[in-house]
């Protein structure tokens, strides 16, 4: 009953039974298997480097395990492992991996059973929460600009067409069309939105 992995090897058995036969079997004793411990490894970055950084550099850990086996996964596709043969010891095993992605788990594993851990990105990767708000907010600001944009260029040609002659009308709603066109073609061939947000202004002036 109180067997650990020390009582692992060779072992012999005596039958007597009129003949007296011997077998031999090998026996193996296993540990329980804990869940795996993902953690994020952060680095030194400046503001810059931070507002920049596009990777989230994470370690998978388990201890007190012999035997086994730590890997990586994104899905079902194994990413790295490292295996160890001694009957305890410790194992980390790093990855670095895009950011907004949650495909990714860690699992510790003998041949014959496994605990995995699933990552939950959001909580682990502070660089991955600290530069997404960059880029989310000047995007939702421009956005709201050109729907304005859009509302204004309505509400004009109905003021055209009440104004001034059909064919005068139409020329200037298509100037102005024409220039709303071209700062959305601008904006979107530009990563950074907030250029545009300060044009998509002038067009109100």
């Amino acid at each position: 009953t109180n067997i650990n992995k020390l009582h692992s090897g060779l072992y012999k058995v005596q039958i007597i039974n009129g003949d007296v036969k011997h077998k031999s079997f090998s026996v193996a004793v296993y540990g329980l298997l804990t869940v795996p411990v993902i953690s994020d490894s952060p680095r030194n970055l400046s503001i810059s480097e931070r507002s920049s950084q596009q990777n989230c550099s994470l370690v998978c850990s388990a201890v007190n395990v012999g035997h086994v086996t730590l890997s990586w996964y994104r899905g079902h596709s194994l990413l790295s492992s490292i295996s160890v043969s001694d009957l305890s010891s410790s194992l980390s095993l790093p990855l670095e991996i895009e950011c907004l992605d949650d495909s990714y788990s860690c699992a510790v594993s003998y041949s014959f059973t496994n605990q995995t851990k699933h990552l939950n990105i959001t909580d682990l990767c502070q660089t991955c929460s600290d530069g997404q708000p960059v880029s989310v907010k000047p995007l939702i600001l421009a956005t709201l600009i050109l729907l304005l944009l859009l509302v204004v260029s309505v509400l004009a040609m109905k003021m055209f067409c009440h104004s001034r002659s059909y064919k005068e009308a139409a020329q200037e709603s298509k100037e102005l069309m024409d220039r709303i066109r071209q700062s959305i073609q601008r904006w979107l061939s530009d990563d950074d939105h907030s250029d545009h947000v300060i044009i998509a202004l002038s067009l109100l002036a």
